[in-house]
């Protein structure tokens, strides 16, 4: 530095060399400052090093104050380096040429992880920690300071066998898996892990959820001016700032600090001698009654808030074993199929219906052929599986094989059969509405029903409420009505005094009857307990019928609004659980292309209708079976509002063909609308074309 006075400009500061920086400068200059307001120059003693931190957006008024006093620099023979982040030199440049034009120096700063990044990586390692959740930026240049020419894989895992296989790859450098950003992920995660067995170090983007025997590391600083203005609020200085290195934990204990009286100097003589300024805080910090979460409540870093919460977190989780049922099962399992089919049960039971598949399937494996007793259950539980994953020929094969053993194996007037032969024709009966076929689904019920006096309470509703939706189906509201106030009725004796989280099935049924009927504030009232019942499993499958059967009450009494939000998020929650290809989605984007069209949105409904038209063809065969039916009939509306007519009638005539084929007769509402809309658009073809 020159004793005249003189201007040095960073460009592209990295926030990570702040600190090495200012102790380069206060080793030459012990009273060298650090300030972010421009104005600031204007106060400082003549003589002064000083470190002046700019981050666009920068004001115009503080361009137009360093043009106009840029002789104070030489005047009181200031020593000035200018910390430029991002493009704060360009628009310097451009903004302010005058001073501009008076810079000596320009030094280009190399870029540099966070320190306190690199070292939790490392001690992570040293931890044996399952993995590290990484928050923010900075995750490669971080890695290459722990590992020097250490790769980095990035791996998307969008199924759970991906998963597997990225675990149990055998190619080198850090692992970073892709697309675990929900809770649903991360618990399959935990159990990838523990069946894969692996031991090395993962990561993965860092989200509110923390996991047992996971790092959260990031490498966001406080923004300079966040920083220096926090700090100076409490007592504290630019420099102290500069001495934290920006580290969002670090400003926090020193902002603690301050509150308490530490004085700034003392603050700052103590972290200029530390190689790490969080353990040194902390290590002050603590005896006073340092508390993260009191820490966090209070700092007012907002934009580092995240990132700060992510890491504290993690304090409490990564010394934790990881307890769940699940995970220790899988970490001691053996070649016996009992673990396998405990475990598979359970995640069929948490909503993932590709795992529970995996496993299941090895317990059958593990079974010899001649024990159908035990393979009954498994069989069962894979067969509900297999629906939920819109396989439903699948579900149908292990569902008939289950009730072949029930049927032909079991001794049918015995009290542990009867229920278990309803049980399983319910399923079954189920699967076959879904299939289309419903009188084979009505014969399957009403043989089950025919036992009645020797089932359970629960059994019993669970054929009522098949056996409603298979009334629902046919147009008979008022038989699946009767149906399902028993069903719950039954349910609600069989776990009184409290609803049960078994009876929001039953009423979120009644409430979708309700809807059809157009007694919108009985199915309001229905439909918002079985939600409330059903949220108690969090963000699960189960939950979508209500939320989509919510949305049809708001969307018949006018709040658009409303149907939207419900529909928006029983599709996050299906394309994250079932995929986006699965004939539930397709059912859901039904019924957004209805909300959208009543919008005004034609040309969104028209493109969510085809999508699910694409969805039900895949799963069902060319005509879509009843769904596909549906979709070819509201389809049809909003070809006809773009003015399609051609389009309309053919979907219209393939819809009626399907119909046909399903509901043998030709009185079945469905039908008798659909032929009314088809004339009505034919008529209308017609008198258009003699107008032609």
């Amino acid at each position: 530095m020159s004793a005249q006075g003189v201007l040095t400009l960073v460009d592209n500061a990295a926030p990570a060399r702040l600190r090495e920086a200012y102790l380069r400068l206060r080793a030459r200059d012990p009273a060298t400052d650090v300030i972010v307001d421009v104005v600031r120059l204007a106060d400082l003693p003549a003589g002064t090093t000083v470190i002046l931190a700019l981050k666009p957006p920068i004001g115009g008024d503080d361009l137009d104050w360093l043009n106009l006093n840029r002789p104070i620099v030489s005047d009181r023979r200031y020593n000035v380096v200018l910390w430029c982040e991002d493009d704060a030199a360009a628009v310097l440049a451009r903004r302010a040429p005058d001073f501009f034009d008076w810079i000596s120096a320009r030094v280009d700063c190399p870029p540099a992880p966070a320190a306190y990044a690199v070292a939790d990586v490392k001690a992570a390692i040293l931890a044996r920690a399952c993995g590290i959740a990484w928050a923010g930026p900075g995750l490669e240049d971080t890695l290459a300071a722990v590992r020097p020419g250490r790769s980095l894989r990035r791996v998307p895992v969008a199924s759970y066998q991906s998963m597997l296989e990225a675990l149990t790859s055998r190619e080198p450098g850090w692992l970073f898996l892709e697309g675990v950003d929900t809770e649903f992920h991360l618990r399959r995660l935990r159990w990838a892990m523990a069946e894969s067995g692996r031991r090395v170090i993962v990561f993965r983007r860092s989200i509110e959820q923390t996991l047992p025997g996971w790092w959260t590391v990031h490498a966001e600083h406080v923004p300079i001016t966040e920083a220096v203005h926090g700090l100076a609020a409490a007592g504290g200085t630019g420099r102290l700032a500069a001495l934290t290195g920006l580290d969002p934990a670090a400003c926090a204990s020193a902002l603690f600090l301050l509150r308490q009286g530490s004085e700034t100097a003392h603050l700052e003589d103590l972290l200029v001698t530390t190689s790490d300024p969080y353990s040194a805080l902390e290590d002050v910090a603590r005896p006073l009654g340092w508390m993260e979460a009191d820490a966090l409540a209070e700092q007012p870093f907002g934009q580092i808030s995240v990132a700060l919460r992510h890491a504290f977190m993690s304090e409490a989780a990564s010394y934790e074993r990881d307890h769940d049922p699940i995970v220790s099962v899988l970490r001691k399992r053996g070649p016996a199929p009992k673990p396998w089919a405990k475990i598979g049960t359970k995640a069929l039971d948490a909503g993932d219906f590709e795992v529970a598949i995996r496993w299941l399937t090895v317990a059958l494996r593990s079974l010899p052929e001649d024990e159908s007793r035990s393979q009954l259950p498994i069989l069962m539980a894979r067969g509900r599986a297999y629906e939920d994953a819109g396989d439903l020929v699948a579900a149908r094969a292990d569902l008939e094989r289950a009730y072949h053993i029930v049927r032909t194996e079991g001794d049918a007037t015995s009290a542990w059969d009867t229920p278990t032969i309803g049980m399983v024709a319910a399923t079954l009966a189920k699967t076959l509405l879904e299939l289309g076929e419903l009188g084979q689904a009505r014969e399957y019920l009403e043989s089950a029903l025919s036992l009645s006096t020797k089932l359970d309470d629960q059994t019993t509703a669970m054929l009522l409420e098949v056996l409603a939706m298979a009334l629902m189906r046919q147009g008979d509201l008022a038989g699946a009505r009767a149906h399902l106030e028993r069903a719950i009725s039954l349910r609600q004796r069989a776990f009184a005094p409290e609803d049960h989280i078994s009876t929001a099935a039953s009423m979120g049924l009644l409430g979708s009857v309700l809807v059809a009927q157009g007694d919108m504030d009985g199915a309001r009232s229905y439909l918002e307990r079985s939600l409330q019942l059903s949220e108690r499993l969090g963000e699960h499958p189960m939950i979508v019928s209500m939320l989509r059967a919510l949305a049809s009450v708001h969307w018949r009494t006018g709040d658009l609004p409303g149907a939207r939000t419900h529909l928006d998020r029983a599709l996050a929650i299906q394309q994250v659980a079932l995929g986006s290809d699965h004939p539930e989605v397709a059912n859901t984007l039904v019924m957004l292309a209805s909300v959208l069209a009543a919008s005004g949105d034609l040309d969104g409904a028209r493109a969510n209708l085809e999508k699910a038209l694409a969805i039900q063809q895949k799963t069902f065969g060319n005509d879509g079976q009843l769904f596909g039916a549906t979709t070819r009939r509201e389809l049809a509306n909003a070809l006809v509002a773009t003015g399609d007519l051609t389009g309309a009638i053919e979907n219209l005539q393939q819809a009626l063909a399907t119909l046909g084929r399903i509901f043998e007769g030709g009185d079945h509402p469905d039908i008798i609308s659909t032929l009314s809309q088809l004339f009505r658009l034919q008529r209308l073809q017609r008198d258009l074309q003699r107008i032609d």
